[in-house]
């Protein structure tokens, strides 16, 4: 008359793909965010580079090496083998002791270009 139940305590094949489907798409995003998360350091560390060649040529013309006059310089270094292009410019202003500077780092990232600039003004005697 009734059916007896011959249903297992294990788990149907359904089951075990759909498990199987949830933990790939979990390895996946799990890849796509460390991916992310290490570019991110590699922007990160290339913005620091940019902003340590920004203070060096800032300091260029404190340290003596240069006598601060208006004009415009440009050059590249290379910072752990990746090559990072500056340029720095002085401009007169209305006042004769006051100079206008700007400078600007360039540099090549994977997802394109990324730039860095400062602008400031140095007093000269």
């Amino acid at each position: 008359m009734g059916r007896a139940s011959s249903r297992r305590g294990g788990f149907i094949l359904m089951e075990i793909l759909l498990a199987g489907v949830i933990l790939g798409l979990a390895l996946v995003a799990m890849n796509i965010a460390v991916a992310r998360c290490v570019h991110a350091l590699n922007v990160s560390e290339n913005y620091t580079k940019a902003a340590r060649i920004l203070r060096q040529r800032s300091l260029f013309f404190d340290t003596g090496n240069e006598t601060a006059r208006v004009g415009f310089w440009e050059g590249t270094e290379e910072v752990e083998g990746r090559p990072f292009h500056w340029r720095q410019e002085l401009t007169g202003t209305d006042d004769p002791h006051l100079l206008r500077e700007s400078i600007r780092v360039e540099w090549k990232q994977a997802d394109g270009k990324r730039d860095e600039t400062w602008e400031g003004y140095r007093w000269v005697e």
